[in-house]
């Protein structure tokens, strides 16, 4: 699929002559950050539904780059694969017929705990110190007036 090249720029002028200069300010470029992004996912992770679960934490593992990934992360990657036997009952018309007799399909199945990948990557970005908390501060210089340089002259 191709996109038009002078819409996209048009496009691109209009966010940038009206919020350029506030994608450009400090404190803004601070909160788009990766490691801000990686904090946004953990959190949604930690206050999301059961069912939502599997896939915020599905997202959370792809979002980690592979530099960062190690050996000790792999270890608990590999250790949330789960061997489980799932027993299937054989059909007739859709209706299952009993275990005594015909007995079911027999089957093992790899099935992943997100707890454990969620608890893998919070131990990863640990190791990384990526979940201290951040005090950002604001640095405005001093903007010279007539008063601070009457001040200056008088001592």
């Amino acid at each position: 699929m191709s996109y038009d090249k002078a819409a996209f720029e048009r496009t691109k002028e209009r966010v940038m002559g009206r919020w350029g200069d506030e994608i450009s300010h400090p404190r803004l470029k601070a909160k788009i950050g990766f490691e801000d992004s990686l904090h946004e996912l953990i959190n949604r992770c930690m206050a999301c539904e059961e069912e939502d679960y599997s896939s915020n934490v599905h997202r959370l593992l792809w979002s980690i780059p592979d530099s960062w990934r190690d050996d000790e992360f792999e270890r608990d990657l590999d250790e949330t694969i789960e061997q489980v036997e799932v027993i299937t009952p054989i059909l007739n018309c859709g209706i299952p017929i009993k275990e005594d007799v015909v007995p079911g399909t027999k089957e093992t199945r790899d099935e992943t705990d997100w707890r454990k990948v969620f608890n893998a990557i919070v131990n990863l970005c640990q190791r990384r110190n990526l979940l201290i908390p951040k005090d950002y501060t604001e640095v405005i210089p001093e903007i010279e007036t007539q008063e601070t340089e009457t001040e200056r002259t008088e001592e």
